[in-house]
């Protein structure tokens, strides 16, 4: 979900909340900021954004880190997670982590200036050229595996969740068929990295010498893998054939990485399949039919998939 730079909140659909209880969660917000800013001697300057699947993000500046960003607000299994995510990183890609309180979901990170995320490139050729760059060198292995779950527990837990829900039948039966393909890619895509988890558009933020990464969900499994995030999010124009841009992206993705087209149109279902099962079990069905039409049209390329090479 884009970040609001605006300092508004941004709530869609069945995210959004009446009026009284969006008082009491903003009041709340502020007094949980208030807290660290105390605790970690912060001058808050502003709210960032509010979105359920990042927590709350205020600007600060401090005399120690100079300028960063406090985030509150995320389960404290997830801020463990991207917490050792982020420590992991010995390259200087991601973020930097100056504080946390994982157990209470808080975090003081380093701030990325410019930070214009990847999807303001305007041409979608250099868009994934670049993402292209900077996946092919980005991962490596874990020192602590066990500190993060596995991609194969991403998607059996995604299966189990919507086989519950009855009527959602149809989207059950595509991530039975996109956990058939998840395990005939893994038997050829063996190895385990840590990735991070959710690498689209608007995690990529342009810094001072090059993109940086931010939130990372952290989880092990193989770098093909990591490429679905950018598939389900690439932004299409609003005139395009959505069907050629599908087209367009598995292709391209194929031909800089070097994964031949069909293992990349695999990894796109089974991602779209997967993360619809998500918005499904969290309640956030406003697009399941749009992106139901969507998993469609990528079953029906993987069905004539003795087109692709």
């Amino acid at each position: 979900m884009p970040l609001r730079m605006d300092g508004c909140v941004s709530i869609r659909g069945e995210d959004r909340m009446k009026p009284e209880r969006q008082t009491t969660s903003k009041q709340k917000e502020q007094e949980n900021a208030a807290i660290y800013a105390r605790r970690w001697e912060l001058d808050l300057l502003g709210r960032v954004t509010y979105a359920s699947q990042v927590g709350s993000l205020f600007w600060c500046r401090s005399p120690r880190y100079g300028e960063c960003v406090l985030k509150i607000g995320k389960a404290p299994e997830e801020t463990w997670t991207e917490y050792y995510a982020l420590s992991a990183d010995r390259e200087g890609i991601f973020c930097r982590v100056y504080e946390a309180d994982c157990s209470n979901g808080a975090l003081l990170l380093e701030r990325i200036s410019p930070g214009t995320p990847l999807r303001q490139e305007p041409d979608p050729c250099r868009r994934m050229d670049r993402y292209c760059t900077l996946i092919s060198s980005l991962h490596r292995p874990c020192r602590h595996p066990e500190r993060f779950p596995t991609y194969t527990q991403w998607i059996r837990r995604a299966a189990r969740s919507i086989e519950r829900i009855k009527e959602y039948g149809e989207l059950s039966h595509h991530m039975r068929m996109a956990r058939a393909r998840y395990l005939g890619l893994r038997r050829r895509y063996q190895r385990n990295l840590l990735l991070h988890g959710d690498l689209h558009h608007d995690n990529i933020l342009l810094g001072e010498s090059g993109y940086r990464l931010i939130d990372p969900k952290g989880v092990i499994g193989d770098p093909i893998f990591e490429i679905g995030r950018f598939l389900i999010n690439e932004p299409y124009s609003p005139s395009a054939d959505p069907t050629g841009e599908d087209l367009r992206l598995v292709q391209g993705i194929s031909r800089r990485l070097a994964i031949p087209a069909v293992h990349v149109l695999e990894v796109f279902y089974v991602e779209l399949c997967m993360t619809t099962c998500w918005f499904v079990e969290d309640g956030q069905t406003q697009q399941y039919e749009e992106r139901l039409k969507h998993i469609d049209f990528l079953r029906s390329l993987l069905d004539g998939q003795s087109n692709w090479s």
